[in-house]
């Protein structure tokens, strides 16, 4: 009898296995999906601009505490939050659109939702960045997915992981329609200290 269930868990593995190399096939994109979630459709958005429910977030990005690239005094999250506010000031003035901010375009500072959010959340936001760590990992192990970095960066200090996967669960939440994360990227050859 033992030996039946190997050969049927065998057989089943086996049948997996050959469904998720199919091209196109429903269990692979499901579990595709599980990474990169199809959360929306365009037939939704047109829906939600006519109901005038569509959701926008603006993250500008960095914040006060870690401020992207910087050239003489300059920082980039300063940047970013300029543009964040005229964007944000464009898109309000159709009022098909919901626009909301991850921070205060005055002060920087990471508007009070957001704030709350990262700390109360935090074991959820934990989870949350873990089970999507493990699943990309999983489909680039599997070569179902591949990287292809055509912007070189740093790694992200943890606190700033943290923020990131709590605005992308934040965003999920809260049915998000568009989620704009807004950068100023340096040139990756140039000397520190010459323009970039």
């Amino acid at each position: 009898m033992k030996n039946n269930w190997r050969k049927i868990s065998v057989v089943f593995l086996l049948v997996v296995v050959v469904l998720l190399l199919a091209n196109n096939n429903p269990v692979k994109q499901y579990l595709l999906s599980l990474v990169y979630q199809e959360t929306i459709t365009p037939e939704n958005l047109a829906d939600h601009y006519a109901k005038k429910d569509f959701k926008i977030l603006v993250v500008p990005g960095h914040d006060n505490q870690y401020r992207g690239t910087e050239y003489r005094g300059l920082a980039e999250a300063d940047f970013n939050l300029l543009v964040a506010a005229e964007l944000s000031e464009l898109l309000a003035a159709d009022n098909h659109f919901v626009v909301r901010t991850t921070r205060d375009f005055s002060a920087g500072e990471y508007v009070e939702v957001f704030k709350d959010f990262f700390q109360s959340q935090k074991n959820r936001i934990l989870a949350f960045r873990n089970q999507k760590k493990s699943l990309f990992r999983y489909f680039i192990s599997t070569g179902e997915l591949a990287t292809n970095e055509t912007v070189a960066h740093n790694f992200a200090p943890a606190e700033v992981a943290l923020r990131l996967n709590g605005i992308n669960l934040w965003a999920n939440e809260n049915q998000i329609d568009l989620t704009l994360h807004l950068h100023f990227n340096d040139f990756a050859g140039r000397i520190y200290n010459q323009p970039g």
